[in-house]
C-alpha cells in the first residue's frame, strides 16, 4: 500500500467507510463510551488509530474496538482489534444471571489490564473510586464515571494496544486527541466530512506540521451516540 498524500489517504479511509470498516460511533451493538484519536507516522510509513471504549450488550462486555489503518500495520492496510476495558469479578458481578445491571449502592471491585480497582457507589469507602449513585445505574454511566475518575489511559494502557500493533510502538506519534468531530458515518457522512481526519492526513502524510482545525463541531461527547439514560 503505497500512499503519500492527504488525499490518497482521504481516498482509502472513504473506501473504509464505504465497506463499513471505519468506526460507527452510531452504533446499537456497541454503545460507544470515551475514544481516543492518533496518528503515527515513522520514516515514509505512516499510521491512524481510533481506540473505542465500548459497551458491547450482546456480549455483555465493557471493550476496547482498536481500528487501525496505513502501512504501519504491516502487510494489512486496515486492522481492527479487542482489547481490554473493565472486567467484572467473581466475587462482585456487574451484571445479575439474567444479564442485567446490578445498580444497587455498595462497594464493588472491577478488574482494569488485570489489576483490581475498587469502586464505590453512592458510598464513601477509603481506598475506592467513589461515584454518585446516579453514575451507577447502567453500564455506560458507570464506564463514563470511571473514565473521568481515572483517565482512559488506565482503562486502554498503550501497551497492551501495541502488543498487538507492534509497527506503531517503534513509530514517532504525532497527535493524541479524545475530543474530536467524528463523522456520522451510519447517517452517510463521510471521512472528508471531518475537520480533524482531514487534518489528521496532512500530519500524517508530511504535508503539515501540527493538527489545526476548526474545533466548533468536535463531539465525542454528543449524546446522540449512544442512550445512557
Amino acid at each position: 500500500m503505497t500512499m503519500t498524500t492527504s488525499a490518497e489517504i482521504l481516498d482509502f479511509l472513504e473506501q473504509r467507510a464505504e465497506k463499513f470498516e471505519f468506526p460507527v460511533l452510531d452504533n446499537a451493538n456497541a454503545h460507544f463510551i470515551a475514544g481516543r484519536f492518533r496518528g503515527f507516522r515513522r520514516a515514509d510509513d505512516w499510521g491512524l488509530m481510533f481506540e473505542l471504549l465500548v459497551f458491547a450488550p450482546q456480549e455483555r462486555a465493557i471493550v476496547t474496538d482498536v481500528y487501525a489503518y496505513g502501512p504501519l500495520i504491516g502487510g494489512d492496510d486496515w486492522s481492527l482489534i479487542q482489547v481490554g476495558g473493565i472486567d467484572e469479578v467473581k466475587e462482585t458481578p456487574l451484571w445479575d444471571k439474567s444479564g442485567n445491571w446490578i445498580a444497587k449502592p455498595g462497594l464493588r471491585l472491577i478488574s482494569v489490564g488485570g489489576q483490581g480497582i475498587k469502586v464505590s457507589c453512592g458510598l464513601h469507602s477509603v481506598g475506592a473510586i467513589g461515584l454518585e449513585a446516579g453514575e451507577c445505574v447502567n453500564e455506560i454511566r458507570f464506564t463514563k464515571a470511571v473514565v473521568k475518575r481515572i483517565g482512559l489511559e488506565k482503562l486502554v494502557p498503550e501497551n497492551v494496544v501495541f502488543d498487538q500493533l507492534p509497527g506503531f510502538a517503534v513509530a514517532e506519534q504525532l497527535f493524541s486527541f479524545t475530543n474530536w468531530d467524528h463523522p456520522d458515518v451510519a447517517a452517510g457522512e463521510s471521512p472528508r466530512e471531518s475537520g480533524a481526519i482531514v487534518a489528521a492526513a496532512k500530519v500524517v502524510s508530511g504535508e503539515a506540521k501540527s493538527l489545526a482545525y476548526d474545533h466548533s463541531r468536535d463531539n465525542l461527547d454528543a449524546q446522540k451516540w449512544t442512550e445512557d439514560s
